[in-house]
This record gives structure tokens, C-alpha cells and sequence, in this order.
């Protein structure tokens, strides 16, 4: 007997047909042989060895459910795992779940032409509203979210997907349009889901797509598309996107806590004892413990409510105050942080405020052991007291917003002793940072409403 040939079938070999989904030949290893018997050639295949993989099928399956106007979403219930919100401030505003792994992609924008971009607007039919966020902690009732207008035009964005099942929701509208929602697998594994339930001729309420989904296997990607599928108002028709959130069966949703005493910016004076209290309460189980940290100090912990802890004799200086809440599955969060004061005895500090401020003011003779002024000759100019021990530093930027001059204060300055710029005459000059850009949409026939932020500004100091 003699081998003619051997060949291994594998379902991954580029051109082999599609497996069907729910069992699946991995390889198969086959030998054609022959030999001669009683004068006879005879062919034989023989089947060497197989790997049979029992796969299951992903799924995916989606429902709509459309919210009466004035109803409030609570994104910390709905989203054990992760949440998200779009459009808090502006267009680019995006607000997280915060001490968790974020798995929620943000969006991308869809579509063609120059102007396609997404706009914020602030007159959705339902709020929604939030107790663990980042960077914006808690909000409440908001009815702000983002748009995009144009056939075909809208929103993309993904969330992981893997053997085990997880619930997506995907809070949308439409104004003047229709809109199309379709959800697909990476790895093909389930048919795609498509919903067209949002139509509204105007301004009307949002909905929710509640998606299920399991993939075939790891490292799978759940793509969400919402689109305008149909323009009823033109060119205004656009679809809209708010927020989603993402749960699982038996997903723990972390516990939420916050310090009530003290209050933020409290001043003690040492020695002293601090009474430290919170309010922690669960979605979907109890408390078991609020621990008061320090920094990564912990300072002691309470097992009750209110979580009272007496703080003994803390020596004086500045301290910032979390707590740490623990619920009965094992999860942790922590609150917003608190900054207390602790200090000595025999200092004095006081200040106030002068309203309507003097038109012009002359630093030379406020500022007599020194003074300061910034934004003269652009958003980094400094200018101080000349022949002095400076005592008033320059400032240091907090945050990642750029210092910028402004040169329309309500008060001019005048100096005759500066350096670098030895004298200024009725300068209205300064400068300041921003949370959001000063923000105002003319949106033509668009009915989505911009929002302007006041701004913060600063001139100069005196000692």
C-alpha cells in the first residue's frame, strides 16, 4: 500500500465556505491511498483525525421605548457598568461614569459635506440626571445632548462585546427627520439589529434603543449607527444623541458616597477634634462600611449611618478629605474630595469686596510695599513693583485651558514704578481662563439654542 496524498481542510484557510454558526469543523486531515488487491487497484481516503469546535451563536436583539416629555433619566441607575452623556457645555462636552473602567466609546461623527460636525443644543423633551460623574460630579434634570444635521448624516461609536450577554442603552431623538439605529457585531456573529422608530416633524420626545448582545467570542466590538434616514424638514432635519449606558446581568453597580461634615473649605482651630459624617447609599444593595481618608491616609472608618468618625487633634496645616464607601458585593467608590483648613492661633486673615470697583485705579499708590499686573502686552505679560522685594508671585495655571488677554476691564491702571514696562496710563488690560469657550450657535431656522458662559477675569493685585 502507498500513500498518493495527504490534505488538511481548515474553516480559517482564505476561501473556504462560511461554517454554519452553531457547529463548526476546525480542521480535518484526509489521506488518499491505494493499493492492489487480487489484481484490483482500489482508492481509499481515510479521514486521519478532525477537531470539532461547538461554537454558539452571538446575538443581538434591540427594543424602543419612547419617553414622555418631562420624564428624567437616571444615568447612575442605568448604567451599572459605564454611562455616558454628550453635551453638558458644548458640542465637545462629555461626562463619564466615574470609578469605573470606561467602556463606552465616544462618538464619531458620520457623514459627508463641509459642514457636517455635531452642534449641542439644550431643549430636549426628557432630562437626565447623574450622581457619580466626571468631571461634572452630579447633574440633575439636564435636557441638553448633541445633533448632527443631513440625510445620512449622524453619530458612530462602539462598546465591547464578548461571550458574555450585556444590555446597552442609546438615548436618541430626531427633529424634522427620521432616524435609523443600526447595531452590528464584529464578528458577524448575529444578524444586525436596525430600528427607524424616531420620527418627529419638529421638535418631539427622544427614546431609548435597549440593545442585548452576546458575541461568538472575545474581543468583539458592539458598532452603533444613528443616522438621518429620512429628511422631513428641510435642510433643518437632524438627529440627536444624548447618552447610553451599559449593564449586565448581575453587574454591581458601585455604591454612591459624598461627605456632609465638613463642609468644604471648613476652618478648624488646633487642637481640635473634627466630626467626620457622610451620606453613602447602593442601587442594588446596602453599605457595609465609609472609610475617611487623608490623601491615601486612612484617617477611620464608620459601619452606620450617618458614618460619624470623631478626627483627633489633627496637626495644623491644609487637608484634602475623601471617603471611601464599600457595598455588600465587594464594590468601592470614592466621593468628591473635600479641603478643610486647620490652624494655629495668633494669625489674622480677612478679606472683602468693593462693588461697583473704582473706575481707574493707581497702583503705584495702593501698592506701596508691592503690586502686580497681567495681560499688558499679551496673555504671559507681567508686570510688577520696580526696587522691591516681590511679594506678589506671578500666578500658576490650574487646569488645561489656555490664559488669554482681554483688554475691555471695567477699571483702568496706572503705574510709574514697573518693570518690565516702567509706567502704563488707563490700561484695561488682563487676562483670564475659561471652563467653555464663549459659545453662541446661530443656528438660522435651527431651533437649537446656544448657551453663553460668563468668564472670569483678572487684572491686578495690590499689597
Amino acid at each position: 500500500m502507498s500513500f498518493i496524498a495527504i490534505g488538511t481542510w481548515n474553516r480559517n484557510q482564505p476561501g473556504n465556505c462560511r461554517p454554519n454558526r452553531s457547529r463548526v469543523w476546525e480542521s480535518l486531515t484526509v489521506k488518499l491511498m491505494s493499493s492492489t488487491i487480487r489484481g484490483r487497484r482500489w482508492a481509499v481516503i481515510a479521514l486521519l483525525g478532525w477537531g470539532l469546535y461547538h461554537a454558539r451563536a452571538g446575538t443581538l436583539d434591540g427594543t424602543f421605548t419612547s419617553f414622555p416629555q418631562f420624564s428624567d433619566v437616571n444615568l447612575t441607575a442605568e448604567g451599572a457598568l459605564d454611562w455616558v452623556h454628550w453635551g453638558l457645555y458644548m458640542d465637545t462636552s462629555v461626562t463619564r461614569k466615574a470609578g469605573v473602567t470606561n467602556q463606552i466609546g465616544d462618538f464619531s461623527v458620520v457623514g459627508k459635506g463641509a459642514f457636517v460636525r455635531a452642534y449641542q443644543f439644550a431643549d430636549n423633551f426628557n432630562g437626565y440626571s447623574w450622581v457619580d460623574g466626571t468631571p461634572t460630579a452630579t447633574v440633575s434634570n439636564t435636557t441638553t445632548g448633541v445633533y448632527v444635521v443631513g440625510l445620512l448624516n449622524g453619530f458612530q461609536f462602539t462598546v465591547p462585546a464578548s461571550m458574555t450577554q450585556r444590555t446597552l442603552k442609546v438615548y436618541v431623538g430626531a427633529f424634522g427627520a427620521q432616524g435609523e439605529l443600526v447595531a452590528s457585531l464584529s464578528d458577524h456573529s448575529a444578524p444586525n439589529f436596525i430600528g427607524t422608530n424616531v420620527v418627529n416633524v419638529s421638535n418631539g420626545p427622544s427614546g431609548v434603543y435597549t440593545l442585548t448582545y452576546t458575541a461568538n467570542s472575545a474581543g468583539v466590538t458592539l458598532n452603533v449607527q444613528y443616522t438621518v434616514s429620512q429628511m422631513l424638514v428641510l435642510p433643518d432635519g437632524n438627529v440627536t444623541l444624548q447618552a447610553a449606558a451599559l449593564t449586565a446581568p448581575g453587574a454591581n453597580n458601585p455604591p454612591i458616597v459624598s461627605i456632609t461634615t465638613p463642609v468644604e473649605n471648613a476652618t478648624f482651630v488646633a487642637p481640635t477634634g473634627i466630626s467626620l459624617t457622610a451620606s453613602a447609599y447602593d442601587f442594588d444593595g446596602t453599605i457595609t462600611k465609609v472609610e475617611y481618608l487623608e490623601g491615601t491616609n486612612k484617617i477611620g472608618d464608620a459601619l452606620t449611618t450617618p458614618y460619624w468618625y470623631l478626627w483627633t487633634n489633627p496637626p495644623p496645616r491644609n487637608y484634602t478629605l475623601t471617603a471611601r464607601a464599600t457595598d455588600n458585593g465587594g464594590a468601592t467608590s470614592l466621593s468628591m474630595p473635600v479641603e478643610i483648613f486647620v490652624n494655629r492661633t495668633g494669625g489674622h486673615l480677612a478679606g472683602a469686596l468693593t462693588l461697583p470697583p473704582p473706575p481707574t485705579i493707581d497702583l503705584t499708590g495702593e501698592g506701596s510695599e508691592d503690586w502686580a499686573h497681567w495681560g499688558l502686552a499679551g496673555a504671559s505679560s507681567f508686570d510688577q513693583k520696580a526696587g522691591v522685594v516681590q511679594k506678589i508671585s506671578n500666578f500658576t495655571l490650574l487646569g488645561t485651558r489656555a490664559v488669554q488677554q482681554y483688554a475691555n476691564n471695567y477699571t483702568a491702571f496706572d503705574w510709574d514704578d514697573g518693570t518690565p514696562t516702567p509706567s502704563a496710563f488707563g490700561t484695561t488690560t488682563g487676562v483670564f481662563v475659561h471652563l467653555c469657550p464663549l459659545y453662541a450657535q446661530l443656528r438660522g431656522r435651527f431651533r437649537r439654542p446656544g448657551l453663553n458662559y460668563p468668564i472670569p477675569r483678572v487684572g491686578a493685585f495690590r499689597h
